[in-house]
Order: structure tokens, then C-alpha cells, then sequence
């Protein structure tokens, strides 16, 4: 234990306790959350279509709205939800999600067998890791769970997305946005250092070129994060004025939270 557990077990059971099976749970911002399960559901199509996907892990899956979704997708995947914390498992449960399966683990030290799983996702867990250490170990642990040539759908907070994020809002006079109490973001160059030799990146070149990207949100956070919060001088979440530039493709590197497709080395 690296002192940290306690101070991040209490956010979530608040979380469980006040968002319950909402899908609104541990992301408050509608668009965000939705975008994040289009990319990852994508992502498995194009995994299922290129070679076969027989069981899926979620590390961190909280009450259990994304894996209800993919089961509606995808119904002969077998799925797997972990998470650190008792309240949101015992949420994911009472979905009563068939073929899927919910425990208390720990991504540092995962209780699965090597290579036994065809894809692994993790939406914003592995960054409750407050220790660099524990974030390389839980890493090395998907890679472990994954069979070779598996696929990692990693969607993460990142440092240089909140720095470019808030350098545009330093320009309207806006305080920057804090990193949460309960996440350590990657950088990029860490990232890498501890993937080279175990995983390939492939959010560039997966499938047929039209699945999102790295800053596939990037974007939606310079508007609702920069150009809405200069005109109203408030920071307010899932506004129409939000939605109406929905369609605006990504660009820039705005967004804190961003996608990362690994597949692990044959």
C-alpha cells in the first residue's frame, strides 16, 4: 500500500453513494462520457473485425454503465469488471449484466491468468494511481493479462493536454483547472518509457483510419473549457452552447483527457 488508497476509496464511495448507476458517474460532463464509450466501443468493432475478441477486461469499471453498454453491442464477448473500490462493484452488480463477471481488484497486482484476455480498457483508472511506481506496475499488469497481439483502450488524463488547456484560458484571464486531487497524469514521454518493447501504439493507424484519434476530445474541451467559460465567466458543464459545436472534429491538444490504443508485442 502506498498511503495514498484511503483518500482515493473515500472519493469513490462518495461518487457511488451520490451518482449511483448513473452514467454520469466519476465524469460529470455528458459529452466527454459519451464520446469516451463511442471510442472505445469502435475500437472493439474494429478489434472484433480484425481478429477475434473473446473476453474483455475493465480495469477500473465503476458502477458498470460502460460494460452494459458494450454487452449491448457486443453480446457473445464474455466481460470482466474490476475495481479497487466495493461501493462501485457492488453498484455494477445489481445491473445484472448476463456473461459478465464483477470483482474487487487491484490493476497493480490483477488476480487473472497470463494472457487471458483479448482486450483490456481502462477510462480513467489507472490515473487514480497517485505514484508513478504503482501506475508503471498496473501497465506492466495489462500486458501481462493480455494475450499477444491484444489490444489496450487506454483513456487517461495527460499533462500536456491540461498545460495547453489552461495556457488558452490564461489568455482570457481565466484560473487554470487543477489536476483532480485523486489523479496523477501521465506524460507522454513516461508513457512511452514504460511501454517500449511491450506495447505498440496504434490510435494513429488502427482500422480503416477513421477511428478516433489521440485528442479526439480536444476540441469539445476548448470550447466548453476556454471559448464558454470567457463568454459567461463560469465553467459550467453539458450547456446547450456546448452541444451546438459538437461537430466540430478534434483539434489542437486541448483536452486533459486522451485516448491511447496499445497493442501488446507478439
Amino acid at each position: 500500500m502506498s498511503g495514498y488508497e484511503e483518500t482515493v476509496l473515500e472519493h469513490y464511495a462518495r461518487q457511488a453513494a451520490e451518482c449511483g448507476l448513473s452514467p454520469t458517474s466519476t465524469m460529470p460532463d455528458e459529452i466527454v462520457r459519451e464520446r469516451e464509450i463511442d471510442a472505445i466501443v469502435s475500437y472493439v468493432e474494429a478489434a472484433s473485425q480484425i481478429g477475434n475478441v473473446s473476453r474483455l477486461l475493465e480495469v477500473g469499471c465503476g458502477n458498470g454503465h460502460l460494460l452494459a453498454t458494450l454487452r449491448g453491442r457486443f453480446p457473445s464477448i464474455e466481460l470482466v469488471g474490476s475495481d479497487f473500490s466495493p461501493d462501485m462493484i457492488e453498484l455494477a452488480k445489481q445491473r445484472g449484466i448476463t456473461n459478465a463477471t464483477f470483482k474487487t481488484d487491484d490493476v497493480r497486482s490483477l488476480r487473472e491468468s497470463d494472457g487471458a484476455y483479448d482486450v483490456v480498457v481502462s477510462e480513467r483508472c489507472i490515473i487514480n494511481l497517485l505514484d508513478r511506481d504503482d501506475q508503471r506496475d498496473a501497465v506492466r499488469e495489462v500486458h501481462r493479462v493480455l494475450r499477444p497481439g491484444g489490444i489496450c483502450i487506454l483513456i487517461e488524463g495527460f499533462t500536456e493536454g491540461i498545460e495547453s488547456l489552461n495556457r488558452a484560458r490564461d489568455e482570457f484571464g481565466l484560473p487554470p483547472i487543477p489536476v483532480p486531487f485523486h489523479n496523477l497524469f501521465f506524460d507522454q514521454p513516461w508513457l512511452d518509457s514504460i511501454t517500449d518493447g511491450l506495447f505498440t501504439r496504434r490510435d494513429d493507424d488502427f482500422g480503416d483510419g477513421t477511428l478516433p484519434k489521440g485528442n479526439f476530445l480536444s476540441s469539445h474541451y476548448f470550447i466548453s473549457r476556454v471559448l464558454h467559460a470567457a463568454i459567461s465567466r463560469n465553467d459550467v458543464r453539458n450547456s446547450e452552447f456546448v452541444r451546438f459545436f459538437s461537430f466540430l472534429p478534434p483539434s489542437g491538444n486541448y483536452a486533459s483527457v486522451q485516448l491511447r490504443v496499445l497493442q501488446r508485442a507478439e
